[in-house]
């Protein structure tokens, strides 16, 4: 079962001003500020008595809040008057007429709104109101009767009764007989009403029967958009500036209605620090962390920001690169070198030892190591000259952990002052002599243990939906067969065909003055389940690798139709390549498309900001942006003729481009 995710520091976990207490009494969620993702934080949502949450235990501030006031206009016979109503925090859409209760407070609060809906009723999330988004559809064919071969038209008219309205996205959904897709358009609803008319011709095959089409509209009141972050100054020492605490610790894609946004949110300027994979729904503010660190302790944050892509039925695959901050020790054998002068207890005419092994992990108290149940101590009694071999006497561990001997006997226990520290990348066999002091003798023994510097820079994904809500936890992205323990993996990217997933990120291999780096690829279900091992697609070699494990290669990556298309750069080589990755089987045919390489400036990898891709699916055409060593962002598209070269401003770094299905562009 998994429980509630309160905080055992604070009485309002997620800050949303309800007490946890009250969470608990009204079934919402004290780690979620809106419970039921309709826009409203729980606290504005229900009227309840504020507490004091400075104090512990939390006050009675004498106060109450939440809700909000509709305003009735005075009929025949009756005053004017105001209502103060709440919706119900658990529900979306309290009163189930089709308006979230997000939008009837917007309608009924917001000045540039009508407050009435069509038929005069006073928005409110308790009363059944007319939806003001409304869509008509009309075909040309007066009869309805069609034929194989015939063309007619289908119009879909949106209206929105003059409420203030944001662009949005009208969808039209076609059976197989007239194509069997579902081509989307933008609505300009500051123009309403809006009309696309659709051609449309029967297939020559297509067999007798009724056919149905339909259309969807999706929208959201203009304003209604506020992003879940905001800034706050750190406190205390600043943290110095890097790649990470740069715009590019955040990664944002479009879900089927809404938009999924991914930060890398540290306190710390560096990676193999704590930190989060925090995701936020837009709009709604729906949050959830996608990576299970155990606060932060099985892994750390990477160097990276992470990135995400959305299938089109709004499931959202985030990936990240992070450090596993866990390792192994191994005990391999023990020898008596001198028993000192402790008695013979076992009977056998030599002097033995009764010895313990105590480990601590860091910031935790000491502990016996007991791996035989029925002894008092962590080995049996040891004779002098005693070599005792271990075969699967392990100890896992995150952070680090310390390792001493000591020896019991009738007065207590003995401790050798020499201690072992392993962190998570330690690796090779440690052989310690630990000699061990009770005021009248000395005893001497020597613990042989190893741990292997295991893959602790590593990349991993997990599945939400664009409301934030978990599909799939934390999953790890290499294949379980990958074996090289001195490489390192870093940088993933993700990009969706609509349906399914394809990650990309870099391998970097370490052996002496000189790195192989390899760029892999990997497919994921729309659930997160592996359909191919690792691809490998590029490699190139370094021969001045960075001092210490760090990305070295720039990479991004779009779904362009009917491939998938990647732009890569070395942070040491000037060349920037584009490969288009077309579908075969379980794998994919590369090709490098040519007029790519602009011969950008060398730099390193905290200065310089590699290429950036989007896709126009209308003109099937893709832009690549970068920053030229003149600092100018430059641009070309790729389409159907030769790369087009053109400079997007004469100022400026670090280029985002995400392609616009309003401005086409």
């Amino acid at each position: 079962a998994q429980g509630a995710g309160y905080s055992a520091a604070s009485a309002d976990t997620d800050r949303d001003g309800l007490t946890d207490a009250q969470e608990a009494a009204l079934g919402t969620n004290p780690a979620s500020a809106d419970t039921d993702n309709d826009g409203i934080p729980d606290g504005d949502e229900v009227f309840h008595e504020v507490f004091d949450t400075r104090t512990n235990p939390a006050r009675p501030a004498g106060t109450w809040a939440g809700g909000w006031d509709i305003h009735i206009a005075a009929d025949a016979g009756h005053a004017a008057f105001t209502l103060h109503v709440s919706s119900d925090p658990t529900l979306r859409d309290t009163d189930n007429d089709g308006l979230p209760d997000g939008a009837e407070r917007q309608l009924a609060t917001d000045p540039r709104a009508t407050p009435t809906d069509r038929d005069g009723q006073p928005y409110n999330p308790l009363v059944i109101n007319q939806n003001p988004l409304q869509l008509h559809v009309a075909a040309s064919d007066l009869d309805g009767v069609v034929g194989p071969g015939q063309t007619f038209s289908y119009t879909s008219t949106v209206t929105t009764d003059g409420q203030p309205f944001g662009d949005g996205v009208l969808q039209v959904n076609l059976p197989s007989a007239l194509g069997g897709t579902a081509p989307r358009y933008p609505l300009p609803l500051s123009h309403a009403p809006v009309r696309v008319t659709n051609a449309l011709t029967v297939g020559a095959g297509a067999a007798a029967g009724p056919i149905a089409i339909s259309s969807q509209a999706r929208a959201r009141l203009s304003g209604s958009g506020a992003g879940g972050w905001e800034w706050s100054a750190p406190a205390g020492t600043t943290i110095p500036f890097d790649a990470s605490a740069g715009p590019q610790a955040l990664g944002m894609a479009p879900g089927n209605d809404g938009y999924l946004l991914a930060a890398l949110a540290s306190a710390h300027g560096k990676q193999n620090e704590p930190g989060n994979i925090d995701l936020r729904a837009l709009p709604g503010g729906g949050s959830q962390l996608a990576d299970d660190d155990s606060s932060n302790t099985t892994f750390l944050r990477g160097a990276t920001a992470p990135s995400v892509a959305c299938t089109s039925d709004g499931r959202c695959m985030t990936v990240w690169d992070h450090y596993d901050n866990c390792n192994v020790v191994s005990f391999d054998s023990l020898v008596i070198n001198d028993a000192g002068s402790d008695p013979d207890l076992n009977g056998d005419g030599r002097r033995d030892l009764e010895l313990n092994v105590y480990y601590q992990f860091d910031g935790q108290t000491e502990q016996q190591l007991k791996p035989f149940p029925n002894i008092p101590w962590t080995f049996e009694s040891l004779n002098q000259g005693a070599l005792v071999k271990f075969s699967g006497l392990n100890l896992p561990f995150c952070g680090g952990v310390t390792i001493r001997v000591g020896e019991e006997d009738g007065d207590g226990v003995d401790k050798a002052p020499q201690a072992m520290h392993f962190t998570p990348g330690s690796s090779g066999s440690s052989a310690i002599n630990y000699v061990i002091s009770d005021g009248d003798s000395h005893e001497s023994v020597t613990l042989t243990m190893s741990a292997t510097s295991i893959h602790t820079y590593t990349v991993a994904g997990a599945i939400n939906r664009s409301s934030a809500a978990p599909v799939t936890r934390q999953f790890s992205l290499p294949s379980p067969s990958f074996s090289d323990l001195f490489a390192q993996d870093f940088r993933p990217v993700v990009a969706s065909d609509g349906q399914n997933f394809l990650v990309v990120w870099e391998r970097v291999a370490q052996s002496g003055n000189a790195a192989t780096v390899r760029l892999l690829a990997r497919r994921f279900s729309a659930d997160g389940t592996a359909l191919s091992n690792e691809i490998q697609l590029a490699s190139y070699s370094l021969d001045a690798p960075p001092a210490s494990p760090q990305s070295v290669t720039f990479i991004d990556l779009v779904w362009a139709g009917d491939r998938y298309r990647l732009a890569w750069k070395s942070t040491s080589n000037g060349a920037i390549h584009l490969n288009d990755l077309v579908p075969s089987n379980n794998s994919f045919t590369v090709s490098e498309l040519a007029g790519a390489n602009t011969g950008q400036a060398n730099g390193t990898i905290n200065s310089l900001e590699g290429p950036r891709l989007a896709y126009d699916p209308l003109n099937h055409r893709t832009l690549l942006a970068y920053a030229d060593a003149a600092g100018q962002v430059q641009g070309r598209l790729f389409g159907s003729g030769a790369a087009q070269p053109f400079t997007i401003s004469p100022h400026g770094a670090q280029p985002r481009i995400a392609y616009s299905p309003v401005w086409r562009g």
